[in-house]
């Protein structure tokens, strides 16, 4: 179906977040529906091959990071408490386009043009068995040009082995994707996705058959050397592509126990392939215990023919005792647990982390896949935990070597912080929710460490710490300054900013108190230097420039007229947030953008909003002629604005003239045609494209 519009808050100056409008070819279905298995796959360099879907709206909530703890999950767990969020930074894929310069009232036409494409599907040179139809899988179009000009589009191996579906003209490559139909015992169909053609030019209409190579590898899975006991199950055994061109495709399959011994087997397409183990979760601890994370195998296995790949999984135990600054930890504390993360020197050849729980006693057990860890400590503790476990989380013993059983000892320090928080020199003002302070790491004294906040309770706040350097910033509460502003702001502020950064030493700690700098910040809001129809939503976000306000968090303002807020001082960029997107006369814009970018806010004044906009309208056709009636909605045409933010139209009708018209803020923009995938599905064969395509504003 066409593109719904979502807007949100809008993380002035980031850049374009299409990333987000991206679906990822290397489902976690296809990999046994195990996340650890799909984890471990990109953690080894397995890299995820986009195919364009759609949405709309800037994106970055901006929203209060949190207290950060958590149990750890393998390389300890927990969010750094204060920060913001930015789903808005990730990179624009139509970096390369200029995009059309849209600031005065025009008219904007689009002519699609369309490629069909079917063909005949064989496995290993041999028709199809209609039988096996279940494990066909599917064949993806992926732009091959690196250009983002055109979107995938995803086409069903049918029940009588063909293949149909229309794409944009362009170059593309041919991915099979097994679609999680993947079952090594039934069937001969490879696992993962790989690409089977490379860089094919589609320019008209015609016949592209595809032929899909295969081999079976099996072999027997040992466990340190040993037969694997009737008591343990092993995990799963993944195939990481190691070749590019074939689009680093991937598969995992989970280790049998059969008639006495542990084995496995695989369909894949021939190549050489990255062999990893990875852990389905752990059992009770014991020798034999399978590890708990995972590791690569085998570097470089040649699967180029079918035949025997024996494994050989290696373990080992590590035990220990957990004390509390050099102490027994208190029975009633929340202990947490120790956590073992690859240090980054490490991580090409050893898998994921993996945790154990600190049991009554303070003893934990695990067993790992030999190498290097950076051993840590990760929270469990809330603020209301009276003991003095840290509530944060970080690394105690960095770069740790692993090679054979053994026991490590472990001691937790920790330093316990409080102090008043004033605003402007006077005391906090006795609101509901006066704020937080917040304790990102900054590098210091231990490695890895995440930062955790503290709730502001009667103008004071408490909280205990690894020792180590940290960002002390003051988190606001957003609510306020999101209701409809009227001139008056709330008596604290919404946002938050970083304090001091300071050093807390092992066994150090004590009263820290702080000051919370505000200015109070007013201004008129106008649409295009005239009186604003209905509500504007306007962000202040922190600049990329703005050092003093990088450990703190943006909001939004809802105003008619004028607006007024209270903001610590800092650089920011000033944002409008979209209205709703329709193809009827819309009086505010329906995209998000930066009106004011880096705005230097240090004293009270005034600081006036004009939302610059521009409407543009249009028709689409198909090879200059009217698009034909179809059985489903025609899809959609999305506006990106090189400094952030997109608006699409409502989607097309499926019969009658594709028109369309937009309300948008005035920039320069690339417009592309989101085709509806459910045109090409069943073996329908559509007229018009059934993935998205560039239409303006690239070369």
């Amino acid at each position: 179906m066409g593109c719904a519009t979502e807007n949100r808050l809008f993380r002035a100056g980031a850049t374009l977040a299409l990333a987000a409008r991206m679906m990822t070819l290397n489902r976690a279905k296809g990999f046994g529906s195990v996340m650890g298995v799909v984890a471990m796959l990109a953690f080894v360099g397995v890299g995820a091959r986009a195919l364009a879907g759609c949405s709309s709206g800037a994106s970055g909530d901006t929203s209060d990071g949190g207290n950060g703890n958590g149990n750890g999950n393998g390389n300890g767990a927990g969010g750094e408490g204060g920060t913001s969020s930015d789903a808005g930074t990730d990179g624009d894929p139509f970096a390369a386009c200029t995009g059309v310069d849209l600031t005065q009232k025009g008219t904007l036409d689009i002519d699609l043009k369309a490629v069909k494409v079917s063909g005949k599907v064989t496995l290993n040179g041999k028709a199809l068995v209609q039988a096996d139809s279940a494990n066909f899988g599917r064949l993806t179009l992926s732009d091959a040009t690196g250009l983002s000009q055109m979107g995938a589009v995803t086409a069903s191996i049918e029940t009588d082995g063909t293949y149909h579906t229309t794409v944009a003209p362009g170059t593309y490559d041919v991915i099979y994707d097994a679609n999680g139909q993947c079952s090594a015992q039934t069937s001969t169909w490879p696992c993962g996705n790989h690409t089977v053609k490379s860089k094919v030019t589609l320019s008209a209409d015609g016949v592209l058959d595809v032929d899909i190579p295969s081999v079976k590898a099996t072999g027997k899975v040992t466990l340190a050397g040993q037969a694997v006991p009737q008591n343990v199950t092993l995990g799963y055994i993944g195939f990481a592509d190691t070749d590019p061109a074939k689009g680093a495709g991937g598969a995992a399959v989970p280790v049998q126990n059969m008639a006495g011994s542990s084995a496995y087997a695989v369909n894949l397409v021939p190549g050489h392939y990255k062999v990893i183990y990875s852990a389905n979760g752990c059992s009770a601890m014991a020798a034999s215990t399978g590890p708990c994370n995972g590791g690569v195998l085998k570097a470089d296995a040649n699967l180029t023919s079918t035949g025997v790949l024996d494994l050989d999984v290696p373990v080992v135990t590590v035990k220990g005792k957990a004390t509390l600054n050099g102490a027994a930890i208190p029975a009633q504390a929340s202990r947490g647990s120790v956590y073992f993360s690859p240090p980054t020197t490490d991580a090409a050849e050893k898998g994921l982390g993996a945790s154990a729980q600190i049991q009554a006693e303070g003893t934990y057990a695990i067993a790992l896949f030999p190498g290097t860890y950076d051993v840590g400590f990760s929270s469990a503790s809330s603020e209301s935990d009276p003991s003095l476990m840290p509530r944060n989380s970080g690394v105690l013993r960095p770069a740790q070597a692993l090679s054979g059983n053994g026991t490590l000892d472990l001691d937790i320090p920790s330093v316990t912080v409080s102090g008043k928080v004033s605003l402007n020199g006077s005391a906090m003002p006795g609101v509901a929710n006066p704020g937080r302070v917040s304790f990102a790491t900054s590098g210091g004294a231990v490695k890895g460490a995440l930062g955790v906040s503290a709730a502001i309770t009667a103008g004071a706040y408490k909280t205990v710490l690894l020792p180590g350097s940290y960002d002390v910033a003051y988190t606001g509460d957003s609510a306020p300054c999101s209701q409809t502003n009227m001139g008056s702001p709330p008596i604290v502020p919404c946002n938050g900013g970083r304090l001091k950064t300071i050093a807390f030493a092992k066994g150090q700690g004590g009263v820290l108190d702080l000051d919370v700098k505000t200015v109070k910040i007013t201004g008129k809001v106008t649409l295009d230097q005239g009186a604003l129809p209905e509500l504007a939503r306007i962000s202040f976000s922190p600049a990329a420039t703005g050092a003093d306000t990088g450990a703190g968090t943006g909001f939004v303002v809802e105003t008619q007229s004028t607006y007024s807020v209270l903001l610590m001082p800092g650089t920011y960029d000033v944002g409008y947030s979209g209205a709703s997107c329709s193809d009827t006369m819309q009086t505010m814009p329906c995209n998000g953008g930066t009106i004011k970018e880096a705005v230097a806010i240090s004293a009270a004044g005034a600081l006036d909003v004009d939302i610059p906009t521009v409407t543009v309208t249009g028709k689409v056709t198909l090879s200059g002629k009217e698009p034909p009636t179809t059985m489903d909605a025609r899809g959609a045409v999305t506006f990106s604005d090189k400094k952030g933010g997109s608006a699409t139209t409502s989607t097309f009708d499926v019969t009658g003239p594709m028109t369309y018209s937009l309300h948008i803020l005035k920039g320069r923009y690339v417009v592309s045609y989101d085709g509806n995938s459910q045109l090409c599905s069943n073996g329908t064969v559509s007229p018009l494209p059934c993935g998205a395509q560039v239409v303006a504003g690239c070369p």
